[in-house]
């Protein structure tokens, strides 16, 4: 929102022509201009006619000016300058002293450099001197360990030699072993196929008693049987086989047992002795396959001792041979020993030389340090002699421009008089009616021709220089790229590949030439458009001053926010880590299309065409772009990126440049206001604006001021959100206050100027503008207050923390690796370690050759040793072809020995089956006769079981009622007894457990009595064959089941504790219990006995 708004009766508004406009007509008005001031000078110089017959009149009027407007280079002129500065003489003798003044002390600086040089090349002798020591003891060094290491190698030699004697001897002995072996285990395997043909001898005689023990056992368990049927017929009077006298008698019964036993013993004995004939066999079958494995292991092993002892032999030839080369190294011995004679001569020479060069450095040391304040004092006396001579320079350049203006006058002024002159004498000529007026044209078209050619030959000159010096350019330039492109070319692909390396550098130098383009801009516009320094109607109406200087401020704070920017990013880009480099060259393609502004604005420069009518868009988006990708890559997480000096120095300029376009355009407008419209409300805000601008000014240089060189604010606490501001929010709506002002101002003066004619200025409408917009004056008075209190905010911690930021120039550089420099150093390693990894390559390949070397000479060896291994391969044939023989014939043996087995174990399985049929036979008749359901016997014996039934249900509603009333507990009104009645509660519940208990068993021991009274059949007769009581059961073999374990806090001691259980989780106890509950389980709860209780 703009705080000022057009009039709707400012309709007709006539616009200034631009200087690029009118660049004809103010041409045309410099030089007129020009020449009345040069008209000026005439009143100086002799008049007309007496410089016609003066000598030099010739030479000075036929001098013809060319390009005077453009060549500002000095040239000769003819004749003296009427004026000269009266400081010329003064000058030229300060400066012939100041060049007098550098010759000496340049001749004494030669003096002190080929003194230096001196000392340079003597120390250098010195160094090589030195080198050439060290080279002889270390060549010494080399020979002495050349020599230890010889003899070394001859002693290690002899040792490898006896070693390959002794492991040779070790081989042949382990060969002889080897033999050895494989002549025992043959004979082994002879005993093993003998004592295998003796225990199938035996086998087959078991085998035989095996089945006459059969026989036997099969008669025996048939007498058993009848045996067993007669005794059950005996014993059991309801058995229908029971005889009234007594049958067998416990003798005959005994007897029968003890045959019985016998014949187990005897089938027991004849099964071991079968698995253990067969185990005997498998292991001679498992021994037979690791003997071959055996002999195969030990003919390989011989082979590699073979190969190893022909090694050997070929390593004591060689070693013999070095040794007979060693035995020739002591006569290098002897010329090194000459050699060290003669170098420790050297050395003591040399010692003597260095301890002399040692004094002459330290006089050389102490003459530098007499020199060094001489030398600094010379250097700050030669810098302020530039400076004069710069000064000088400078000064003799304006001179001679303006002895050039003044000449060039004079000469135009001279070529008026001639044409004039000639132009009389061809009037007069024509009054009197005479030829040859043109005679003395030559003569003065001759001295008129050698300036002119003078002048041509300067200006050739310097155009063949310039163009040598553009060539040479050129060159430099295709040079610098193609070394550039052969570089590129020299780098890994990577590095070319888009946001990788390459983009980043060209990214920094893309910042570096935004600032140094926006520095040659603002070099240039303030030279074009200098400041206003009187404030009137006519500079503000009649002239474009103003409304420059006001293009010229805004335009300065655009390129101050580049500025500004780009010293955030140079910033970052110096501290942040190589991945946000990377992440940040991909703003790259965009960020040059940004740069195009900055070349239009140099363009316009170029071409005289920039005016405050250009539009400054271009330039704030460039920011603006900058701006966004700064936020859009997270740069701000850099730390002390965004607080650096240059960055406050240019936020501080562009609200400088601001503040200045707003006090300019506000004098402005103050000054094309009626009178009457002073005390208006615009008015008023106009002068506001002039004096918040001017007390903005004050503070901004303040702060500029203690922001010396190498101060590090980043190093302070200071608010990062307060920078932000000043760059952003703030000089955004100052830069909208200042836009909006500048246009006011030009429709102002656009209206001034159309009522200067009749000489009053142009009304503003105030009740227009009120009328159109509401809060304009607060809306400025906003944007200047909240600027002047973030700058003051500023400036009071710049004030309050000077002496830090003076402290800080002294600290240490803790600047850390610039991003960049991190990768070169990471694409270096990476090629060194190329080059390493080809060297490896080169290597292995070397190793390769020889290693091939090897191999032939290897399997040459292997032919010999191909020939030794077919001749143990025929050996080992044979040997193979026996002991296949000898396993066939065990083999044989061992299915022989298997059929007659199988053919036992056929004749036992069919015996068994017999003996089962005829036991399951005698069980059909052992079993008991049916009766009849209505008798009076079975009638008892149903109420009896209907009576423990009906007891047993009563046990089971007393057992539910006790578990549920179990935790039931009737607690006293008083609560100290809690305890004392739980504790008699706990009593209670265990002693009606107990009776329950007692209950259960004896109802336990009625049912099994029971049971025998209605299943006799069940029952078998013995001495002691009662059941005994579940208590005793239980104490002779416990079979607790653990259910599951519950842990809570308690104390180390043992205690009875009591724990609260939900209803849940007692019901889920109770499906255990019912689960558990049996004759032979029983269910202990240790630590809930007795204490469970519901909660």
């Amino acid at each position: 929102m703009y705080p000022y708004v057009c009039s709707g009766n400012l309709k007709r508004v006539r616009r200034k022509a631009s200087p690029a406009q009118t660049k004809t007509g103010s041409l045309s008005m410099s030089r007129t201009s020009l020449a009345s001031s040069r008209q000026s000078l005439t009143s100086f110089v002799s008049p007309t006619t007496e410089r016609g017959t003066s000598p030099d009149l010739t030479k000075r009027a036929s001098f013809v000016e060319t390009g005077f407007v453009e060549t500002l280079t000095p040239q000769y002129t003819p004749g003296q300058s009427l004026t000269s500065p009266s400081t010329a003489s003064e000058d030229k003798l300060a400066n012939i002293q100041a060049q007098q003044e550098i010759v000496n002390l340049k001749a004494e600086v030669e003096d002190l450099k080929e003194k230096l040089e001196t000392l340079k090349v003597r120390r250098a002798e010195d160094r090589e001197k030195l080198r050439e020591l060290e080279r002889m003891r270390l060549q010494l060094d080399q020979a002495n360990e050349f020599k230890a290491k010889i003899m070394e190698s001859q002693a290690q030699l002899q040792r490898d030699l006896q070693r390959a004697k002794q492991e040779l001897r070790e081989a042949q002995e382990a060969l002889d072993q080897h033999n050895d072996e494989t002549a025992d285990l043959q004979e082994a395997a002879e005993m093993a196929a003998l004592d295998k043909e003796m225990a199938e001898e035996r086998a087959e005689a078991l085998q035989l008693e095996l089945e006459q023990a059969r026989e036997k056992l099969e008669e025996a368990t048939l007498d058993l049987q009848l045996m067993r049927a007669e005794m059950e017929a005996g014993g059991n009077i309801q058995h229908p086989y029971a005889a009234g006298d007594s049958g067998a008698t416990g003798y005959e019964v005994r007897q029968l047992q003890q045959q019985n036993v016998r014949l187990r013993d005897t089938l027991v004995r004849l099964r071991d002795l079968s698995a253990h004939d067969k185990h005997a066999m498998q292991k001679m079958m498992k021994d037979l396959e690791q003997y071959k494995s055996e002999i195969a292991e030990l003919s390989r092993t011989k082979e590699k001792l073979s190969a190893r002892v022909e090694e050997l032999e070929a390593q004591v030839a060689d070693l013999r041979e070095q040794v007979d080369a060693a035995l020739g190294a002591e006569e290098m011995v002897e010329q090194l020993a000459e050699k060290k004679m003669a170098l420790e001569d050297q050395v003591e020479q040399l010692k003597q030389d260095v301890s002399e060069l040692e004094a002459l450095q330290e006089v050389h040391e102490q003459l530098v340090e007499s020199n060094r304040e001489l030398e600094m004092d010379l250097r700050e006396e030669l810098e302020m002699a530039h400076a004069a001579t710069r000064e000088a320079a400078r000064e003799r350049e304006a001179a001679l421009e303006t002895i050039m203006d003044r000449d060039a006058t004079i000469i135009k002024f001279r070529e008026l008089v001639q044409k004039m002159t000639e132009q009389q004498n061809e009037l007069k000529s024509q009054v009197e009616n005479k030829q040859g007026d043109h005679e003395p044209s030559p003569e003065g078209e001759a001295p008129e021709a050698a300036p002119r050619e003078l002048g041509a030959l300067v200006l050739q000159s310097r155009a063949a220089t310039r163009s040598v010096d553009l060539q040479l350019r050129a060159l430099e330039l295709e040079q610098a790229r193609a070394r550039a492109d052969r570089l590129a070319a020299c780098l890994p692909d990577h590095f070319m590949a888009p946001n990788g390396d390459h983009d980043a550098i060209m990214f920094i130098l893309l910042l570096q030439r935004l600032d140094t383009k926006s520095e040659i801009i603002l070099g240039q516009i303030r030279e074009k458009f200098p400041p206003v320094n009187v404030w009137d109607k006519e500079s503000v109406m009649r002239t474009h001053t103003a409304v420059q200087y006001s293009f010229r401020c805004q335009l300065e704070y655009q390129l101050q926010m580049i500025q500004c920017m780009t010293s955030m990013w140079s910033g970052a880009l110096e501290r942040c880590s190589p991945e946000l480099l990377l992440r940040a060259a991909s703003a790259l393609p965009d960020a040059a299309a940004q740069e195009r502004a900055l070349d239009a604005a140099t363009s316009l420069l170029k071409n005289n065409e920039l005016d405050e009518n250009s539009s400054l868009d271009g330039m704030e988006r460039c920011w603006s772009y900058l701006s966004a990708m700064w936020s859009a890559l997270n740069m701000s997480s850099v730390e002390g990126a965004s607080c650096t000096r240059d960055v406050l120095l240019h936020s501080c300029f562009a609200l400088d440049a601001l503040a200045r376009a707003l006090a300019a355009d506000g004098a402005a407008l103050q000054h094309v206001m009626l009178p009457s419209d002073h005390q208006q409300e615009l008015g008023q805000l106009h002068e506001a604006i002039q004096s918040s601008c001017s007390s903005l000014q004050q503070q901004l240089k303040s702060v500029r001021r203690r922001l010396q060189p190498g101060v590090k604010p980043s190093t302070l606490p200071i608010d990062a959100q307060l920078v932000d501001r000043l760059r952003g929010s703030t000089a955004a709506s100052l830069s909208k206050c200042a836009r909006a002002t500048s246009l006011a101002a030009r429709a102002a003066s656009a209206c001034a100027d159309t009522a200067g004619e009749r000489g009053e200025g142009a009304p503003l409408a105030h009740a227009a503008i009120q009328a159109e917009e509401q809060g304009v004056v607060k809306t400025v008075k906003n944007a200047l207050s909240q600027t002047a209190k973030d700058v003051d905010a500023l400036a009071t911690f710049v004030r309050d923390r000077e002496y830090d930021l003076m402290s800080s120039t002294n600290g240490a550089d803790d600047t850390p690796t610039p991003p960049i420099v991190l990768r070169a150093q990471l694409v270096k390693k990476q090629l060194e370690e190329t080059k390493t990894l080809t060297i490896r390559l080169e290597n292995k390949e070397a190793d390769i050759k020889e290693l091939k070397k090897a191999l032939k000479a290897k399997q040459e060896e292997l032919s010999e040793m191909q020939i030794r291994r077919e001749l143990g391969e025929r050996k080992l044939v044979a040997a193979a072809r026996d002991a296949e023989l000898k396993s066939q014939q065990l083999q044989r043996r061992l299915d022989d020995a298997q059929n007659q087995f199988k053919r036992a174990v056929e004749r036992e399985r069919a015996a068994r089956v017999a003996a089962v049929g005829r036991a399951e036979r005698a069980a059909l008749r052992a079993l008991r006769p049916l009766h009849h359901p209505a008798a009076p016997e079975h009638a008892k014996r149903r109420a009896a079981a209907a009576a423990l039934e009906t007891e047993l249900s009563k046990l089971q509603a007393e057992w539910t009622l006790f578990v549920a009333r179990s935790g039931l507990v009737k607690f006293p009104s008083e609560p100290g007894q809690y305890a004392r009645a739980l504790e008699q509660h706990k009593e209670k519940q265990r002693r009606v457990r107990k009776q329950l208990e007692d209950k259960l068993i004896r109802l336990q021991v009625e049912a099994r009595l029971l049971l025998l009274t209605h299943r006799p059949w069940r029952v078998s007769l013995a001495d002691l064959a009662c059941f005994p009581a579940p208590d005793l059961a239980a104490a002779l073999d416990p079979k607790t089941v653990e259910v599951g374990t519950i842990t809570y806090p308690a104390g180390e001691g043992l205690s009875d504790d009591t724990i609260y259980v939900t209803p849940t989780q007692l019901a889920k106890l109770r499906e255990i219990v019912t689960e558990l509950q049996s004759d032979e389980v029983q269910l202990d709860l240790k630590p809930l006995d007795s204490t469970v209780c519901a909660a």
